[in-house]
């Protein structure tokens, strides 16, 4: 039957054969199988959960595993029930999540040009594991109108080692190449599509670094890994001229190009790499591609040029109905690190403005910023990153209780008498101190120096960290 697909069945009698209709579902077939049977499946080979790519087996039987007591085994081609499932639940995605005031920097930073790092939960699926974005950190970068330079971070350890205390990992970058369309309507230019490109070939070789530094741990593998869960995120214009959202990852073969410094872009078609020629200081072995010509015949073609969408894969991107933020959602958010160049700058003014904005009760809330938490351990002037682990484990575990005992500690005294200096009042400043007597003061009498911002005692006309005069 044309219409029909045969499936052995391994059971204790010998084999049985089994047939199924292709517009069967998924669930009509499994009333046919008996319990306790080991599964083969022949039919169409399903070219997304094929293991050879390192993506899970074959979802049939993965869902039978718990009639058969375990006895499955991995299916070779892959039947259409398969694919079927597949087309109801991906194997991987993103979930681009309530980030709370993080979000903004998909309005702010991505429409200026920027690179984000996303931190995310990992969320366990039958089918896979759904990445939850929580938080969006931009690292240092120099943005023109047609390029980007990542540049070194410094804090690139300490953002990494906050974020694990706070339950989040790196879950990939997003970027942006929104260019308005009618400023009065809103409305942004569709220019990804399959007319041009989805991801040029310098952001694919820089999909493909990232990749390579975020492997994905298998113990399977002889060196212990195997590609990576790293997802590249666009924010781009849609068909509708709106704001779209698309998530893309690169295949192990253009990461093992990147890697191995094989694949440029070129320079005036973004849409095409190509694969570096040898020379006497690098060998590069010949790279193909298969393609149809205008004939209908299958094709190999040398990668010089390369189209890049060979190399792409596609990754769902969704946002949930209800969000439900990690962070808490302020009207007036901290700022952003590394902003510099656009007018925000993170220091003590902007921390007491930002506190004097924030006058809730519930001291948890006010300090579930993930970009505050960030300048508490980084700043220079008063580093909190030996005395903060209290106060990230009470925003992990949403536990008001425990924040306020960190409130109470002389670290955070400490800071509210460096904000006080700044010309910005405190509300409830008293309340906050640990320490005794007036905070006022104590804060009339010390002076931080324009300069340096060091804190100098009273009754001195000069900086004793810098040297300069006080006014």
């Amino acid at each position: 039957m044309a219409d029909s697909i045969i499936i052995r069945v391994q059971s204790p009698d010998g084999v049985k054969r089994i047939t199924a209709t292709k517009r069967e579902t998924a669930a009509m077939f499994l009333k046919k199988v008996p319990v306790a049977q080991v599964f083969t499946c022949w039919g169409p080979r399903c070219l997304v959960c094929h293991p050879w790519a390192g993506l899970p087996s074959c979802p049939l039987l993965s869902r039978l595993a718990g009639r058969t007591q375990g006895w499955a085994v991995p299916c070779p081609l892959h039947c259409f029930v398969c694919v079927s499932l597949l087309q109801t639940r991906r194997p991987r995605g993103v979930a681009m999540g309530a980030c709370g005031p993080q979000s903004r920097a998909l309005a702010a930073g991505l429409l200026a040009g920027g690179v984000c790092l996303c931190f995310h939960v990992a969320r366990r699926l039958p089918l896979g594991i759904r990445a939850e974005v929580a938080a969006i950190y931009e690292p240092p970068q120099v943005g023109t109108q047609n390029s980007l330079e990542l540049l070194e971070d410094p804090r690139a350890e300490v953002v990494d080692e906050i974020a694990a205390k706070l339950g989040l990992r790196k879950v990939g970058w997003i970027f942006t190449d929104l260019v308005s369309e009618d400023t009065r309507k809103g409305t942004v230019r569709y220019s990804r599509n399959k007319d041009t490109y989805f991801l040029s070939a310098e952001e694919c070789i820089t999909a493909g670094d990232f990749q390579n530094k975020h492997p994905n741990v298998c113990r399977l593998s002889p060196d212990g890994h195997f590609g990576s869960k790293f997802v590249t995120a666009v924010a781009t214009g849609g068909p509708d001229n709106q704001v779209h959202f698309e998530g893309y990852q690169v295949s192990n073969q253009c990461m093992a190009l990147v890697r191995d410094e094989c694949l440029l872009p070129c320079k005036d078609a973004p849409e095409l790499g190509y694969a570096k020629e040898s020379s006497s200081e690098q060998y590069v072995p010949d790279v193909f591609y298969k393609d149809i010509d205008k004939f209908g015949n299958e094709i190999t073609q040398l990668a010089r040029p390369l189209p890049v969408e060979y190399l792409i894969i596609d990754i769902t991107t969704t946002f949930p109905k209800d969000p439900v933020h990690t962070f808490s959602a302020s009207q007036t958010p901290f700022p952003i690190e590394n902003r510099d160049v656009l007018g925000e700058t993170q220091d003590f003014h902007s921390l007491a403005t930002y506190l004097s904005q924030n006058t809730s009760s519930v001291f948890l809330d006010t300090v579930s910023d993930f970009h505050l938490l960030l300048f508490l351990v980084t700043n220079e002037v008063m580093p909190l990153q030996d005395s903060i682990s209290l106060l990230l484990e009470a925003v992990r575990t949403r536990d008001e209780e425990l924040a306020q005992t960190w409130k109470k500690s002389e670290q955070w005294a400490t800071i509210e008498q460096l904000c006080s200096t700044v010309g910005v009042q405190l509300p409830g400043l008293q309340e906050y101190g640990a320490v005794g007597g007036s905070p006022h003061a104590t804060a009339a009498a010390m002076w931080a120096c324009e300069h340096c911002t060091f804190m100098n005692q009273p009754g001195t006309g000069h900086c004793e960290m810098c040297s300069l005069p006080r006014t």
